[in-house]
């Protein structure tokens, strides 16, 4: 239970929220509760996430968030889905309201992305009607480093060794350098560390000393905004 507390009343509790897990340590439930300001006793439901997940998938391909009013009436939910295949990146978003026996959709997303997972295309629907689509286009610009080349693709590199301790190898099998820009983050997707450098062909060791034990995601960017990604563990 993960409990916030207004220093302004005395350290009350007015937020508390309750996560469960499935056998795999995925996480199934967030439910919300605010503090009930009528009797600043009892707490009322205020919001409820659902994940969903598919087997051999690490990424949960499936959210769904409801809100409730004051008297835990269900209002307003947010549906996210993300199939097999895409990389854990939302595909379709729905907003949708309740009117007392059904959902219903009132706001319908549709994701394009290119090899680079980046969004390049977003439709909009409302009420099952078009309202409005956006294109992203996006231009390659150089960093004016004589003789740095971008990183060509994920066989051009690899990460060991997987788990670490507190040192990380990039090999780069490129023949010129490369610039990057390497991150770090954790399972809650928050940014622990980044570092831009550049790699020389073979082993590019990083110290990684600070972070403690567990699951991370390394992220490597070039300067061009090519992207890729990895799990790794921290020992």
């Amino acid at each position: 239970v993960y409990t916030m507390y207004d220093l302004g009343s005395g350290l009350q509790n007015f937020n508390i929220s309750a996560l469960t897990y499935n056998g795999a340590g995925q996480m199934l439930t967030i439910r919300s509760y605010l503090l009930n300001f009528n009797d600043m006793t009892s707490y009322l439901l205020n919001s409820t996430d659902s994940f969903g997940y598919i087997s051999a998938i690490d990424y949960s391909t499936f959210w769904q968030e409801n809100y409730y009013d004051e008297d835990e009436v269900l209002a307003d939910g947010i549906r996210l889905l993300r199939p097999a295949g895409s990389n854990g990146l939302p595909v379709t978003a729905s907003i949708l309201s309740y009117n007392g026996g059904n959902w219903a959709e009132d706001t319908h997303l549709d994701y394009t992305y290119n090899s680079f997972n980046n969004p390049t295309r977003i439709e909009g629907t409302e009420n099952g009607s078009p309202v409005g689509t956006i294109n992203m286009y996006y231009e390659n610009y150089e960093d004016g480093i004589s003789g740095i080349a971008p990183v060509a693709a994920n066989k051009d590199f690899s990460i060991y060794p997987n788990p670490f301790s507190d040192k990380i190898n990039i090999e780069w099998k490129g023949k010129a350098q490369s610039k990057i820009t390497m991150r770090m983050m954790n399972i809650l997707g928050q940014e622990v560390f980044a570092n831009t450098m550049i790699l020389n062909a073979g082993a590019n060791t990083v110290s990684l000393p600070e972070l403690i034990s567990g699951n991370y995601i390394l992220l490597i960017q070039d300067a061009s905004g090519n992207s890729w990604s990895q799990k790794v563990l921290k020992k």
